[in-house]
């Protein structure tokens, strides 16, 4: 019985200094993930932004062109 304390407290010291020997590598896993969740978010938010500018792009062209046209019928009417 002797014998096996003895090689359970090994092996309980050898998974203890794994532990301690990750902790680091742990603690970088987590930075690294709170790093990913705020660039998602920020690429979350600046691919709504980039939505509302094409909005607002594609209303300005739309008033463009229909500028375009009455000036093309004012045109034909002034022609006539």
């Amino acid at each position: 019985m002797c014998v096996f304390l003895f090689f359970a407290e090994q092996i309980i010291d050898k998974i203890i200094y794994a532990g301690e020997t990750f902790q680091p590598y742990l603690e970088q896993i987590d930075q690294i993930e709170t790093s990913v969740n705020e660039l998602e978010q920020t690429v979350l938010l600046m691919d709504e932004y980039t939505k509302q500018l094409e909005g607002k792009f594609r209303k300005l062209k739309e008033r463009e062109r229909e500028r375009e046209r009455e000036e093309a019928k004012k045109g034909k009417r002034l022609s006539k």
